[in-house]
């Protein structure tokens, strides 16, 4: 753990410790409360290697075509695609968290949430199938999602009756870290595949990892019993994590006779590399790690009782 994730945690440790002692002795206080909240926003993580790596990795491979009907010789043909994922940063998070409010500036909070980022592009390619040329409809997708639970705490340093302005310390355990990539082929022309669909897809996982957060936020109070709040922080990961367990399906058959050098590849150590340079067919993979480090800007819906 570095020492900007040490530092949150320490503090979040013990502002919580002191602020449960301090409601543990406290006599007769009225203000304590729970509330209930739903959350609703953006996380823009790092994700260097996935967003510059391997969303700007190519398809490359080749296939064979007939020259001589009669003899059914084939020749081999080469192609590649440069069909680069678009490398916005922002996905959406929903959440839902649980507060408990030991005094007016106070409260502890514990959440759970999931964050999803999608990118898609498409074009129109020629792939040889089937000992002919092809054309083709080639969308590639990738979808990258997490869950996390959170505790932390909430404090409202500028307060008044109805609005206030807090400051938040959390912890969280990001865990189900999952990444898919689709390449689909949808066959338009040539050898007698149109309308049929020919698809290559990976599902690739990671291990959890830890990060911090600190955030400032307003809150706008309407009733005693209904509340809104918007919050900026920044999430700092205790570490660049690697997708690895790599799952590959696909229902491209002998038949068809295409081979495929992927924009990914299991390396030695079970991780998955990108492809960073294809030179004449002879494919070179690089280390891909994952940093979740970034901004996130949340809207939330509080329920106080």
């Amino acid at each position: 753990m570095n020492h900007a994730m040490k530092t949150i945690f320490k503090i979040t440790f013990v502002i919580f410790s002191l602020i449960l002692s301090k409601s543990i002795y406290a006599q007769n206080d009225d203000s304590s409360e729970w509330s209930f909240s739903i959350l609703f926003g953006v996380h823009q993580p790092s994700l260097k290697s996935l967003n510059q790596g391997l969303f700007k990795s190519p398809v490359a491979g080749s296939g064979g075509i007939i020259i001589d009907p009669v003899t059914e010789e084939t020749e081999e043909r080469d192609f590649v695609y440069q069909n680069d994922l678009p490398d916005s940063q922002v996905g959406g998070k929903a959440a839902f968290e649980l507060q408990w409010h030991a005094n007016p500036r106070h409260s502890l909070l514990f959440g759970m949430g999931s964050w999803e980022r999608t990118s898609v592009a498409q074009q129109y390619v020629d792939i040889p199938s089937q000992g002919a040329m092809n054309k083709a409809d080639y969308e590639r997708r990738a979808k990258i999602t997490y869950t996390e639970y959170s505790l932390g705490w909430n404090y409202h340093f500028w307060r008044k009756p109805k609005y206030a302005f807090y400051l938040r310390s959390s912890i969280h355990q990001v865990f189900d870290i999952d990444y898919r990539e689709d390449h689909v082929f949808s066959y338009i022309s040539g050898s007698g595949l149109e309308g049929f669909e020919r698809i290559r897809i990976l599902e690739a996982q990671t291990a959890a990892l830890f990060m911090g957060q600190l955030a400032l936020g307003t809150q706008w109070y309407f009733a005693k019993w209904f509340s809104i709040a918007m919050e900026a922080g920044y999430l700092r990961g205790e570490r660049s994590i690697q997708l690895r367990d790599a799952k590959e399906k696909t229902n491209f058959i002998a038949r068809d006779d295409v081979n495929f050098d992927l924009p990914y590849k299991e390396l030695a150590d079970g991780s998955i590399g990108y492809m960073s340079s294809d030179t004449d067919g002879n494919p070179t993979y690089s280390r891909m790690k994952l940093d979740f480090s970034g901004w996130q800007l949340l809207f939330r819906i509080n329920i106080h009782y």
